[in-house]
């Protein structure tokens, strides 16, 4: 499962940022955020998915190449293809 997240709304540790006006209840809202998509990412583990976190400001190669490598990790034949430059 592909989970693409905006840098403010998901508290992005290369993006930082804090609203000025109302700070601890966006601290709060954002923290919230934060452990909400923990806990979303450890119940689909269990389940057996592969959530992959993929951050507003990565480029579209960065992307493709981490849905790529997980695929790959599993085993998957086309992406082993793909990856080896063959298919």
């Amino acid at each position: 499962m592909v989970f693409v997240q905006g840098c403010f709304w998901h508290a992005c540790p290369e993006h930082p940022h804090a609203p000025v006006h109302n700070g601890e209840w966006w601290r709060e809202k954002l923290g919230g955020n934060v452990r909400r998509y923990a806990d979303t990412a450890a119940h689909l583990v269990r389940l057996g998915w592969v959530p992959l976190r993929i951050c507003e400001h990565e480029t579209v190669d960065v992307a493709v190449g981490k849905v790529l490598e997980a695929l790959a990790r599993r085993g998957h034949p086309r992406t082993l293809r793909i990856l080896s430059g063959v298919g």
